[in-house]
């Protein structure tokens, strides 16, 4: 193995300090990966739990609206309507 070494110009101690240094410099690029992987995951969570919870806003919201115009139309009590359209919209964003 020394002989080998020797043949190729570097000796054993700078062999095995080249391998460390290949060794480390692998591991961080590794790391640094992972690290990028895992903050994209949670940003393309985050993004998508937003967009659900503005979509469901949007549809209590319609659904709000529709069940308060369908309710004026019928001479009910517009107080009461609104009362119950309230609670809905509490309820769903609670």
């Amino acid at each position: 193995m020394s002989s080998a070494n020797s043949c190729i110009g570097i000796s054993f101690p700078t062999a095995a300090a080249a391998e460390l240094v290949v060794v480390v410099v692998v591991g961080v690029v590794v790391v640094v990966v992972v690290v990028v992987v895992v903050v994209v995951v949670v940003v393309v969570v985050v993004v998508v739990v937003v967009v659900v919870v503005v979509v469901v806003v949007v549809v209590v919201v319609v659904v709000v609206v529709v069940v308060v115009v369908v309710f004026s139309r019928r001479r009910r009590s517009k107080q009461v309507v609104m009362m119950v359209a309230a609670a809905l919209l509490m309820s769903c964003l609670q």
